[in-house]
């Protein structure tokens, strides 16, 4: 299997109810990354797009083709991917096996989303179809309310006071904002404080308001190559060293895991072992953060200072930690970022963006 390098990255803004269209918005991420790379539309030899409900939100479908016709990459194979907020990684994956198998040398992957468009209310609807439609959907199971009831599970699981734990969880939500708020693509720029967070809107016990992301309009998209083409273009090529991808049933068929999410630990474990590493070796952690996960962040000291990032309730799916200790201690890391500094621009906290 050979090496595969990303050589550009393209990054819209993140608002509400975008004025850009989906394909609008893929484009300009898509020819963004594309001149990063130094390469040209025409050098790119397949497409692979994650994006969802584009269907309910727009009413358009195949955004990946009108996308490649639109910036000048006509008649190639162009493929999208729906695996609800896993979409647009799916597509990375993708891309990055079939640069990796020889079939071809530099691919484009990308994700877009104008769910926003919706509104909440269809928005809530929609995203409840990756639920499954005919034993959970018709109780009225929504994300929101899934990840409620795993926080309610998660508090019973590890004997925590659910009080406790909603004030941790805050901390987190008030460190995503504060990180949100230096990044100038990021969707909502304020600091929030934890009253704010316990005083917000109760949405599905124990989540408030403010310890949920909001629906997002925007894309994002990078280049990848094999090791030969990124040597003709880059002297210092970043590759990918690993990838993972699992997939779970319907929640009523995972009880043996819960409040684990059994394909979130398999699919690390996949990077893990093509990566050829282990926990210890990762120094920063970024996800998607749909609700308050609990980490922390340490310096890391090299001829540049930086920022590493442990995470705390995930720190048990990668390995770092045993499950149930993710909530204890956020509030001192969380201190010691504020005294300390900002972190890199890695990590700008889903709710900010």
């Amino acid at each position: 299997m050979r090496k595969v390098a990303i050589l550009g990255i393209g990054h819209t803004k993140f608002t509400f109810a975008a004025q850009k269209t989906a394909v609008e918005l893929l484009s300009e991420a898509a020819l963004s990354a594309i001149r990063g790379s130094g390469l040209a539309s025409k050098d790119i030899q397949a497409m692979f797009v994650g994006n969802v409900l584009g269907d309910f939100s727009e009413g358009q479908g195949m955004v990946q083709s009108f996308c490649a016709d639109d910036i000048g990459a006509r008649n190639i194979p162009a493929s999208r991917f729906e695996g609800a907020c896993a979409s647009g990684t799916m597509a990375v994956r993708d891309a990055f096996m079939w640069v990796a198998s020889g079939f071809y040398d530099i691919v484009l992957a990308a994700g877009v989303d104008t769910v926003s468009k919706m509104g909440t209310a269809l928005g809530t609807r929609t995203f409840a179809m990756f639920t499954d439609s005919h034993y959970e959907y018709p109780s009225g199971l929504t994300f929101p309310g899934a990840f409620g009831m795993l926080a309610h599970l998660y508090a019973s699981t590890y004997a925590i006071p659910l009080k406790r734990l909603k004030e941790q969880m805050a901390l987190v939500s008030v460190q995503s904002h504060k990180y949100g708020q230096h990044n100038h693509l990021a969707q909502i720029r304020k600091e929030i404080t934890v009253e704010d967070v316990l005083r917000g809107p109760m949405i599905t016990s124990p989540l408030q308001l403010y310890d949920c992301c909001p629906f997002s309009d925007g894309a994002a998209a990078i280049v990848l190559a094999s090791e030969d083409a990124a040597a003709r273009l880059t002297a210092k090529p970043v590759y990918i060293a690993g990838v993972g991808q699992a997939s779970s049933g319907r929640f009523s068929s995972q009880k043996e895991y819960l409040p684990r999410l059994r394909a979130r630990e398999l699919a690390v474990k996949q990077s893990y072992d093509m990566a050829g590493i282990g926990p210890g070796d990762v120094d920063l952690c970024e996800l998607h953060l749909r609700t308050p996960r609990l980490f922390q962040y340490r310096k890391h000291h090299s001829r540049r200072r930086a920022w590493t990032c442990r995470i705390r309730s995930w720190r048990p799916t990668v390995g770092i930690r045993r499950f149930g200790e993710g909530w204890q201690d956020p509030h001192k890391h969380l201190r010691r970022a504020e005294i300390q500094g900002t972190p890199h621009r890695g990590d700008r906290g889903l709710p900010g963006l």
